[in-house]
């Protein structure tokens, strides 16, 4: 998860630098993101009644309710799965809302010049990694969490977010070398037995790492991979109610069977998700960046 929202800050960031105009931003990011969301809600709902879920969750007087949690992207409550040690029917939606929330910062970070002065957005991401380093004990009400998202799952995201996005501001400067990467290895090896600063330490050396596997190792076939469908939005959104549905109806235990069997199909869904519903609606929106 955090690697996705390291990646997610240097896409986005790069996203806002090439848009025309905020309004511009804003409709390629809505699009990038509710089209498969909604589906993928549509299809997890139309499974909760097969997988021991009661009929009638969202009554009549809950049309509100339900709204709310389709339009802010948390996904539905509706319980799925039922027997399983989590009994949710798609555990991975609830960070597309913190995601959402990263493209507004993003924006607000662009509105307000700080994506041209790169060394005190910095200073934010630095800000944001002590924060990691020492967490408050902040509890925020729920009602209030459902619009802003929880402290320290916040303080986790946003964090990321930032040095991803300070990856592709200092982009120019940052070497990606073999002998800076072997250092961020060991580097993040020592530091991930330190529980204080493991969050922090992948943001950095993590960070580097991805971006160095991401630009300075070459191989056709890495190359290849989400080249022209780009599926991993689409393989996120499926992965768990897949993972679910081969549990609940296979009995599927051993976590090598899992893998060999729930990663092929969840390719083929975030492949379905891609040129189905997602690259239509991306189609709507001129200089498409994948994300």
């Amino acid at each position: 998860m955090d690697g996705f929202f390291l990646l997610s800050g240097y896409l986005i960031t790069q996203s806002y630098d090439r848009s025309s105009n905020p309004i511009s931003f804003l409709k390629k990011r809505a699009l990038r993101i509710y089209p498969g969301y909604l589906v993928a809600v549509c299809i997890c709902l139309a499974l909760a009644p097969l997988t021991g879920a009661a009929i009638g969750y969202y009554g009549m007087g809950d049309l509100l309710r339900f709204t709310l949690e389709i339009v802010t992207l948390h996904g539905p409550s509706q319980p799925g799965f039922i027997g399983l040690p989590y009994e949710i029917l798609n555990g991975s939606l609830w960070t597309i809302s913190y995601e959402f929330r990263c493209y507004i910062f993003a924006l607000l970070v662009g509105l307000v010049g700080l994506s041209r002065k790169r060394f005190a957005f910095a200073a934010i991401s630095a800000a944001l990694l002590l924060m990691t380093m020492r967490p408050l004990d902040i509890q925020i009400p729920n009602r209030i969490a459902f619009f802003t998202g929880y402290y320290s799952e916040s303080v986790r995201l946003f964090a990321n977010f930032s040095v991803g996005a300070c990856f592709y501001l200092f982009r120019r400067e940052i070497p990606f070398t073999n002998t800076l990467a072997i250092a961020s290895t060991t580097a993040l090896v020592v530091m991930m037995f330190l529980e204080q600063f493991e969050i922090a330490a992948f943001a950095v050396f993590g960070g580097y790492l991805i971006f160095w596997f991401s630009f300075a190792v070459k191989s056709e076939a890495i190359s290849r991979i989400n080249a022209d469908d780009d599926v991993s939005y689409g393989v996120y959104l499926y992965g768990w109610p897949i993972s679910g549905t081969l549990l609940y109806f296979v009995g599927v235990q051993s976590p090598a069977m899992m893998i060999a069997l729930s990663l092929p199909l969840a390719y083929m869904a975030g492949y379905l998700s891609w040129i189905l519903v997602e690259r239509p609606f991306l189609r709507r929106s001129p200089k498409t960046i994948k994300t």
